[in-house]
């Protein structure tokens, strides 16, 4: 628990306080550099070189961390700037987000009663997954009451003053 609460309190803080953030972006490069460093000494740890779970629990939660920071870091340093592109991710996030799991869960269900190795069915579940998750979240996000059960805002309304206004008017063409 207290591990999660260290990134939950974290993001409030960033949230909260725009120098975290900033310190952040500045420090986005050590930490990539401690949490790689980290995950080759986890990778030490699962061929065999150390096998100190005090060494194991150190090193995930300091790599979990630096890694946090580094993907933010960069993230926040070379995001794009608004645009339509970034509206549809921004809104697609949550829903992709509640979707995921259910579909996982059901499609994972089935694929692992099948008589094939780990590799395969990783692969089947992660294609599979995927193309599941985005078909729901296209025919999801053109319905209302799936809009709202997924968090995401109403669509637009046209009124019917509005769609005559838009059509051309026959004098208009002549």
């Amino acid at each position: 628990v207290s591990f999660f609460a260290v990134f939950l309190l974290s993001g409030i803080a960033m949230a909260r306080f725009p120098a975290f953030e900033n310190a952040v972006v500045v420090e986005r490069r050590r930490a990539l550099m401690v949490g790689g460093g980290c995950l080759a000494l986890l990778l030490a740890v699962v061929l065999g070189a150390a096998s100190s779970p005090l060494l194991v629990l150190t090193g995930a939660a300091v790599a979990g961390w630096c890694c946090v920071v580094a993907l933010l870091g960069f993230a926040h340093a070379h995001s794009p700037r608004g645009g339509p592109l970034l509206d549809a991710l921004a809104e697609s996030a949550l829903p992709v987000y509640l979707l995921h799991q259910p579909v996982i869960v059901l499609l994972g269900f089935g694929i692992v009663q099948l008589p094939l190795g780990i590799p395969s069915k990783f692969s089947l579940l992660l294609a599979g997954s995927s193309a599941i998750t985005l078909a729901l979240y296209l025919v999801a996000r053109r319905f209302t009451i799936p809009r709202f059960l997924l968090g995401m805002r109403s669509l637009p309304h046209l009124s019917v003053s509005s769609v005559h206004e838009r059509r051309p008017t026959l004098a208009a063409e002549v």
